[in-house]
C-alpha cells in the first residue's frame, strides 16, 4: 500500500495510465511515479469472498477496449455495466484524490463511455 495517496502529484486524469499486467494485478503511472498493484490493494476486492469484485470486472474490460465502450452488446447488460462504471468512479476518485468524473457518459458512435485517463492490457496480460 503507497505510504501517499497516488494522486499527490496527478491534476488532471490525462496524466494517469492504469495497465493491466494480469487478471489481478495494473500497473498505475501517474506523471512520474509507477505503482503495481493487485485488485484488493487498488480498491476492488468483494468483501465477501476475497476475490476481484464486478467492477474489476468491467475496468478490464474498459482497458480491453482501450477506455470506450459504445456497445451494450461489449458488456452485457447495460444497466448492471453502469452500476460497474458508477463503483469504478468511486474507487478511482479515492485512489487518486480526484474529484472529476474519471469516466463521463458521452456520445460515441451513439452513446457510451469514454475513460479519461489512459487504459489497456499490457502485451504480458495476453500471454
Amino acid at each position: 500500500m503507497p505510504t501517499q495517496p497516488s494522486g499527490a502529484e496527478a491534476v488532471t486524469w490525462d496524466a494517469i495510465e492504469i495497465s493491466f499486467l494480469s487478471d489481478e494485478r495494473v500497473q498505475i503511472r501517474n506523471g512520474a511515479n509507477r505503482e503495481t498493484l493487485n485488485y484488493a490493494e487498488f480498491g476492488f476486492q468483494d468483501a465477501r469472498n476475497g476475490k476481484p469484485n464486478r467492477a474489476w470486472e468491467a475496468l478490464r474490460v474498459l482497458a480491453a477496449q482501450r477506455g470506450i465502450i459504445g456497445d451494450a452488446a461489449t458488456v452485457g447488460k447495460w444497466p448492471e455495466f453502469e452500476k460497474r462504471v458508477q463503483e469504478i468512479r468511486k474507487v478511482l476518485r479515492k485512489h487518486f484524490g480526484i474529484s472529476a468524473d474519471p469516466i463521463p457518459f458521452v456520445e460515441v458512435e451513439g452513446t457510451g463511455y469514454q475513460v479519461l485517463f489512459k487504459i489497456s492490457c499490457s502485451p504480458s496480460f495476453h500471454t
